[in-house]
């Protein structure tokens, strides 16, 4: 559905396909490689995708992308992680 709308609003030519931008990154912690998509912001706080580290995540640079880790205190709001505040 997603192509098809892009290919409506022009945004896929005929034989182009829509990408997004990527880097890659790798945990500080565990070191697992991680996708940072285009539109991740400076100062965004992510999570490492191995359940085994869970490590949170601050975007502190992009080109080349940089992460840091953060300490858990500063985790401890509300709209940190909604879904885990049901």
């Amino acid at each position: 559905m997603a192509r098809e709308n892009a290919r409506r609003s022009g945004a896929l030519e005929r034989g182009q396909e829509y990408l997004v931008p990527i880097e890659f990154v790798k945990c500080p912690t565990c070191k697992q490689k991680l996708a940072i998509l285009e539109y991740v912001t400076t100062g965004t706080l992510v999570v490492c995708a191995n359940l085994k580290c869970d490590t949170s995540l601050r975007i502190i640079s992009r080109g080349p992308v940089r992460v840091e880790a953060v300490p858990e205190a500063e985790t401890y709001k509300a709209d940190y992680r909604p879904a885990s505040y049901g």
